[in-house]
């Protein structure tokens, strides 16, 4: 009995040592301890690779030791600057140096290039794009389209044309009986460019052919639809009609012809259709004309149909005063007018008058300088 009872305390006390795995063997001791050394001297010179070695050294340069210590402190001191101000700056990675920015600038920003790209002969595939889109708008917005269309809107052999306020014409229907030939003008283009200059006219809508439909200009080409088709100018041009012809038994639904006859060179740079509008030559001559017609010298201010403001000379009857006279008159129809008159010589320069045709009868001249006085 008394055996197991010596047997269990033994058994006790061995459970109440620690766990042995926590612990380093002597060996392992001895061989961690010589690691650290090791790792400590690493490969410092045999001289200084003990503490009494560096010890001696020391206390025999304490000059060269204390210089060492003021150069670490000072290190230490920039490192910490260094730091702080490397923490306000930009992540590198996200960073372009001012090199690496230079460089690629470079890389994009060619002048040869750019020179290239803005030279007419470029043969760069991105040539010119920004100054021929200017160019284009430039040429649009000028006097581009030559075709005056003085056209009327109408029914022609059961096709109806009808005029649209840009110029161009839509047409419906289908032709019966003959072909539907609609005019749309007739100009000379004599004194709209030098000789020798190339014409094209275009407008027809594609899939136009010589039997279905197709826009006429009877001295430059047809066209089917391609625009492709000029003719040089000559000497003395003959006049120039455009027609639009829908041929007999061809059905037309909204289709919208765009007749335009513009130079070679305005046509290379933009096909466009665009409105007419006037050169500066003919506004100059529209302009002449206007003035002639509105110096009257003979007639009576009565016998005034159609709407005018012209200058009428002393020899004009009908004016209440004698002398020059400025006179606006607006017909509503052959029955009704208005007339607004301005003298502009003698004692009554500057007086207006006004009156009104009325069941065909002008009433008497009403004088309204005082009245406007007044009103002022």
């Amino acid at each position: 009995m008394s055996d197991i009872l010596a047997r269990l305390m033994a058994l006790a006390a061995m459970q109440s040592r620690a766990d042995l795995s926590d612990y380093y063997t002597k060996a392992e001791t001895d061989r961690h301890i010589s690691d650290e050394v090791a790792r400590i001297v690493s490969d410092a010179p045999e001289d200084f690779d003990t503490l009494r070695e560096l010890s001696d050294w020391i206390a025999t340069h304490e000059e060269s030791a204390a210089a060492m210590n003021s150069a670490i402190q000072a290190n230490t001191a920039g490192v910490a600057a260094l730091y702080a101000e490397v923490a306000t700056k930009a992540p590198q990675s996200t960073t372009y140096t001012k090199n690496e920015v230079d460089t690629a600038l470079a890389a994009k920003l060619n002048t040869a290039d750019v020179d290239d790209a803005l030279d007419s002969t470029s043969a760069n595939p991105v040539q010119n794009k920004a100054v021929q889109a200017s160019v284009a708008r430039l040429v649009d917005a000028g006097a581009k389209n030559l075709v005056k269309n003085t056209a009327t809107s109408q029914t022609i052999n059961g096709v109806t044309f009808t005029v649209n306020n840009d110029g161009t014409i839509t047409a419906n229907g289908t032709a019966i009986d003959n072909d539907a030939t609609f005019m749309v003008s007739n100009q000379n283009f004599k004194n709209m460019a030098p000789e020798g200059t190339f014409f094209i006219g275009t407008g027809c809508p594609s899939g136009g052919s010589n039997g279905t439909y197709l826009i006429a200009f009877n001295y430059l080409y047809t066209d089917f639809g391609n625009g492709t088709g000029y003719r040089q100018y000559p000497e003395n041009p003959p006049n120039t009609n455009v027609i639009i012809i829908v041929r007999k038994g061809c059905a037309v639904n909204n289709l919208i012809f765009k007749p335009m006859i513009c130079t070679a060179e305005d046509h290379a740079i933009s096909p466009e259709f665009v409105p007419y509008a006037p050169s500066n030559r003919e506004l100059y001559e529209e302009k002449a004309n206007y003035l002639k017609k509105t110096l009257v010298d003979s007639g009576n201010l009565d016998d005034i149909s159609t709407d005018e403001f012209a200058l009428y000379m002393t020899s004009v009857t009908g004016k209440p005063q004698n002398g020059y006279a400025f006179v606006r008159t607006s017909v509503f129809d052959s029955n009704a007018a208005l007339q607004e008159l301005t003298m502009l010589s003698g004692n009554s320069s500057g007086r207006a008058y006004v009156r009104v045709k009325y069941g065909g009868t002008w009433t008497d001249w009403r004088e309204t300088t005082t009245q406007n006085a007044q009103n002022g």
